[in-house]
């Protein structure tokens, strides 16, 4: 009841909604209340919102919620929310993170953010998850470069999953025509 009473305060007075939000987070309740208050957090548009939701996505306050704050950054777009998810993922070691803040990125439209990943992730599960964001994303011209250039039969099937999702057919027939590797090509087919 005092989630629903806080959202509707945060419509109407939102500057004295924030620090009783901020307590609530710092109680002693459920994840998931404090994930919704977390969402109601997210919806202000103010600084002193923006610096809290930003601490719990750093990990820098209750790290058990950093993931879904790290989402709801993703949420309010903009180049210095890219930068500040760059931030995070050149600073974790975590895949996990690193998965989320590329999913973060995708919401945001920070594609070349995700495609700086791709080519340069050492991990080629993270190469692959950001592939295939980049087919959400549309990004069919950029994996079909991508596609060329990759060794690794891992990310070249997220690229293909990519391709795939983003509907790009015409390219995927392209590259079945032209590829040299027969698992890959039978890959490709089945796409």
């Amino acid at each position: 009841m005092k989630l629903y009473a806080l959202n509707g305060l945060m419509h109407v007075q939102s500057e004295q909604a924030i620090p009783v939000l901020d307590q609530f987070l710092e109680s002693d309740h459920s994840l998931e209340l404090k994930e919704k208050a977390l969402f109601v957090l997210s919806q202000s548009g103010s600084p002193e919102a923006r610096e809290i939701l930003l601490a719990i996505a750093k990990g820098q306050r209750q790290p058990e919620l950093s993931q879904k704050a790290i989402e709801y950054v993703g949420l309010m777009g903009g180049e210095e929310t890219g930068e500040f998810l760059q931030q995070i993922y050149d600073a974790s070691g975590d895949a996990k993170v690193k998965e989320q803040v590329l999913e973060a990125m995708m919401l945001g439209g920070q594609k070349q953010r995700v495609l700086a990943a791709a080519r340069q992730e050492s991990d080629p599960r993270l190469r692959s998850a950001a592939v295939e964001l980049l087919g959400v994303m549309g990004g069919s011209e950029e994996l079909g470069q991508l596609y060329a250039s990759e060794t690794s039969l891992q990310v070249k099937k997220g690229i293909l999953e990519g391709l795939f999702i983003a509907g790009d057919a015409e390219t995927l027939a392209q590259l079945a025509r032209t590829e040299g590797d027969p698992e890959a090509r039978l890959d490709l087919i089945e796409y």
